[in-house]
């Protein structure tokens, strides 16, 4: 019973992890690497004006729940 409690615990505080940097920052080498993009089309998605990145920054950085939205629309390169 204590073992299941434990791994219950475990899994609880993962999906907290989870939750907490689902909407973090991402620099553009961090979406290239997370969504396996290219630094050219990383490059491109950044210098769109629909996207709301920090260009105020250096390095830019933009929502990752910002990216997931804009990646739900379609696009031509």
């Amino acid at each position: 019973m204590e073992e299941k409690l434990q791994e219950i615990i475990t899994e609880l505080q993962n999906l907290r992890k989870e939750i907490k940097t689902e909407d973090k920052l991402m620099t553009a080498g961090e979406v290239a690497k997370e969504f396996k993009l290219g630094k050219a089309t990383v490059t491109a998605i950044f210098k769109d004006e629909r996207l709301p990145v920090q260009r105020y920054t250096k390095p830019q950085k933009v929502l990752r729940s910002e990216l997931l939205k804009y990646f739900s629309m379609p696009h031509q390169f």
